[in-house]
């Protein structure tokens, strides 16, 4: 007898144990489980579920007590699963919000099974696992994921992702609306790209595959015939071993932004252009002077002399260099990138604002390192620049002054052009906006002519960087690398 005792109290301490750690696993799980006995209409729950329901100091409750809890916009459909698994023994598993007591509402998943009796349902069974936080969740994903759609749509930008090694290409929504079609292979992708660039791409995208990560502009012709400018972004992944597995990356339709920056640089050009103006009028009038004093005096009966026909053609030359420089700043051109002579090139704009500077009683100081630097570059859109950042240090110097330029290769290779004036300087808290559209310290300026110049510069791969000390003058920086691999857009 005290045997049978002693193997009964094992057996409820073993039961015990079992019963705290089903309890204990089920708060970690967030899963609670119920019993409705159909003949005592009586649902028994477990601790777990009155904590998912939000009920104290109970074991039990009815049916009627347990629908109250039930959202009104899903009791019917909790009520229908129930009904129909008592009256059809079917078992359910679904998902429905419920109220607790204290008003918080709570997303449930609930599984139930029925026991039969003689054919009879006696008891409806079953776990509730509570998946408000997961629903969350899964509502806060959604709604980045929509926001992302939106916004990507909206800025005309696609993700990519292209498998190394299966070479399979998949694209994220919005890549019909660019190309005009779906590449499935890496191979369709590239027959897109406009030929003249396609060789500049592949370069670009195996150099990637070496670890390199990039960004490009590059064109391609859609299957209606429309030409398109793209900007493409992308890095390779590795897997454990360091084999790349996967390129990621984004190509986003810039075409309308680049017809944009092309009338704004046109724009500016032309803004310039009229504010040359008036030094290349006069210019032009002191060689038109000469010539016309020694063509008065050959009028006159004077001896010819080879000298004034040598002096007129300078002049004349003069007035075609002048004219020819003018009329090249005004017209749109396509960039060209091709080797230029930087030295010459400043030279250039020396001589074409040579009038302006001694209007100003400003003089240019030369410190050439080199006779020459070449340079792979725009020779137009250098030239708009070197305008630019002279003419702005003249205007800083209504009394008159110098202008320091110097010209140099860095120990990398890299040339360095400094631009060095005496004018009023930048106070700080106004050097930390230029460069910005629309500001400007200028009372007529617009803030456009430094902003294209540093688009300008960043486009040749180089560097703008302006440094002031006010009262004391400001330093102009621009660095280039000396070649580049170019992105051919147009």
């Amino acid at each position: 007898m005290g045997k049978t005792n002693r193997v009964d109290s094992l057996a409820e301490k073993a039961l015990f144990e079992s019963n705290k750690r089903l309890e204990k696993s089920e708060k970690m799980a967030h899963i609670g489980h119920w019993e409705w006995n159909l003949q005592t209409d009586k649902i028994s729950l477990s601790k777990e579920m009155l904590r998912i329901l939000g009920l104290n100091g109970l074991s039990s409750i009815t049916l009627e007590e347990r629908l109250l809890l039930v959202h009104p916009e899903d009791l019917h459909y909790y009520a229908d699963s129930i009904t129909n698994s008592k009256e059809l023994n079917l078992p359910y598993d679904i998902e429905y919000r419920i109220i607790q007591p204290s008003g918080e509402e709570r997303v449930v998943r609930e599984q139930a099974d029925v026991k039969e009796k003689h054919g009879e349902t006696y008891i409806v069974y079953g776990t509730a696992l509570d998946i408000t936080e997961s629903k969350q969740s899964e509502k806060a994903l959604w709604k980045s994921q929509y926001n992302l759609a939106k916004a990507q749509r909206i800025a005309r930008l696609v993700n990519w992702e292209y498998d190394l090694i299966t070479g399979e290409l998949t694209w994220s929504n919005g890549v019909y609306e660019i190309f005009g079609m779906v590449p499935e292979k890496i191979e369709d992708f590239a027959r897109l790209i406009h030929p003249n660039d396609i060789d500049f791409v592949v370069k670009t995208g195996n150099e990637a595959k070496q670890g390199k990560p990039y960004n490009i502009e590059y064109r391609v012709i859609c299957p209606d015939g429309v030409e398109k400018v793209i900007y493409e972004q992308a890095e390779v992944i590795y897997n454990r071993n360091g084999r790349a597995e996967r390129m990621l990356g984004t190509v986003q339709d810039i075409t309308e932004r680049k017809k944009t920056e092309e009338h704004l640089l046109n724009s500016e050009k032309l803004s310039l252009v009229g504010q040359l103006a008036a030094g290349v009028a006069h210019e032009v009038r002191n060689p038109l002077t000469s010539i016309r004093g020694f063509l008065q005096l050959l009028q006159s009966g004077v001896e010819s002399n080879p000298k004034y026909y040598e002096i007129m053609l300078k002049e004349l030359d003069r007035i075609e260099f002048i004219v020819g420089e003018f009329l090249s700043l005004a017209k749109p051109q396509t960039p060209t990138i091709k080797e230029e002579d930087l030295i010459n090139l400043i030279k250039q704009v020396m001589a074409l604002l040579s009038t302006q500077s001694s209007l100003h009683n400003v003089q240019f100081v030369e410190k050439f390192e080199l006779e020459s630097i070449t340079v792979s570059c725009d020779a137009n859109q250098i030239k708009q620049v070197l305008i630019n950042v002279l003419k702005n240090a003249i205007d800083a110097m209504p009394g008159g002054g110098t202008i320091t330029i110097t010209a140099g290769q860095q120990a990398d290779g890299k040339v360095l052009l400094r631009f060095a004036d005496q004018g009023c300087g930048i106070k700080k808290e106004r050097l930390k906006k230029i460069g910005q559209p629309f500001y400007s310290t200028k009372e007529k300026g617009t803030g456009l002519g430094l902003m294209i110049c540093q688009k300008i510069i960043e486009g040749h791969h180089g560097d703008l960087r302006i440094d002031s000390t006010y009262g004391k003058g400001t330093v102009v920086t621009v660095i280039l690398p000396v070649s580049y691999k170019q992105s051919p857009v147009h």
